[in-house]
């Protein structure tokens, strides 16, 4: 294979198990899943070593295609990719033919391996430097001493620590104790009582993170639907570039925990209106300055309907009313129904000419 894609995937740690396997997965690219795996691979090793934003993930069905070739650009513009047959043009257009795909491939691979050679480089120059924890748990604890001015050593066990920070807190509460906020449980809970909020702690993540999945959905609907109008045409792949790097931080799973029970203080019963000033000052935009003018009314107030009234009923019409004009009619007054039967006769039997006819006037 061009450029020993099998041999530089060797060095670098990827396993490959056959090489038929993946000479498949090049030829058939982005609608082939194993390909896509391998391209995810590489992003994530670069991603590590040279915290970048962007990430390729790799698809699950083939018609998740369109949108891998669209994290791979974003990608390579990341990385400032210099082939040009693989960052610009239509992006439909990109990665259809096996040679761009080895390039994209071969290119990956040096770039990991130069990647991973820098980093040693730089390790090996702060070897005698101090290495700073950065998960939550070290960042939450810096922040605590730098709120309450406390300075621990570098060899003080966990119960030293927090009893430091137990005592500090003790003296800020007394000598300030109404500026701080009550907590909102102040009672200690039973065993039985904690596994109880557990449950239902569960149920409301379960409910949550429903929720925040119909959002996501709905947002993601939204953003697909800005490339129909006609004002977005040709813009298709700036929307998308700049709306990955923000749906990438937006998570399914809510980030509340139970042990915020804990900490959550007697505000947290305090309910503010969404029309409230609080919160309307970060919501605000120049749309909310437009007043609407007067619209006519539409109704639509049952109290204000005009009250029905019902049709009179239907009855039989009674016997002497008057029933005809005159001898064509049923013949005088009175005739009713049984007088618009009666025929007369031509010239033979009577005064009108013409053939028979009835009462009405047909013939």
């Amino acid at each position: 294979m061009e450029f020993d894609v099998l041999d530089s995937l060797d060095d670098l740690g990827y396993s490959v198990s056959e090489e038929v396997k993946i000479k498949e997965a090049i030829e058939i690219g982005p609608k082939s899943i194993a390909f896509t795996q391998l391209i995810e691979w590489f992003s994530k090793q670069l991603q590590a070593i040279c915290n970048l934003d962007s990430c390729i993930n790799a698809i699950s069905d083939p018609d998740d295609s369109s949108s891998f070739v669209l994290e791979v650009s974003s990608f390579l513009k990341e990385l400032k990719c210099p082939y040009k047959a693989l960052v610009t043009g239509n992006i439909s257009q990109r990665l259809l033919d096996v040679k761009s795909r080895i390039a994209l491939v071969d290119y990956l691979c040096t770039e990991l391996q130069a990647a991973r050679m820098v980093y040693k480089k730089m390790k090996k120059q702060k070897a005698f430097e101090i290495e700073v924890d950065t998960s939550t748990t070290a960042s939450c604890l810096n922040a605590i001493q730098e709120v309450l001015d406390i300075k621990l050593g570098e060899n003080d066990d966990p119960i030293t620590v927090f009893s430091e920070i137990e005592n500090e807190v003790k003296e800020k509460i007394s000598s300030d104790p109404i500026s701080i906020e009550k907590p909102a449980l102040e009672e200690s809970l039973s065993e039985q009582q904690w596994d109880s909020l557990n449950v239902l702690y569960q149920d409301f993540l379960l409910e949550y993170k429903v929720r925040r999945e119909l959002l996501l959905s709905r947002l993601d609907v939204t953003i697909q639907s800005f490339k129909w109008g006609e004002g977005s045409k040709g813009k298709e792949t700036e929307i998308k570039i700049a709306f990955l790097s923000k749906r990438a931080t937006l998570k399914k799973i809510p980030a509340v925990k139970l042990s915020d029970v804990i900490a959550s203080r007697e505000s947290v019963f305090i309910l503010e209106k969404t029309s409230s000033d609080e919160l309307v000052k970060n919501t605000k935009s120049s749309l909310n300055r437009i007043l609407i003018s007067s619209v006519p009314d539409r109704g639509g107030r049952p109290k204000e309907q005009i009250p029905y009234t019902e049709m009179p009923k239907w009855s039989k019409r009674s016997g002497g009313g008057g029933g005809g004009r005159g001898d064509y009619r049923g013949g005088g007054r009175g005739g009713g129904r049984q007088g618009s039967q009666k025929k007369f006769r031509g010239p033979k039997g009577g005064d009108r000419p013409g053939g028979n006819f009835d009462a009405a006037g047909s013939y």
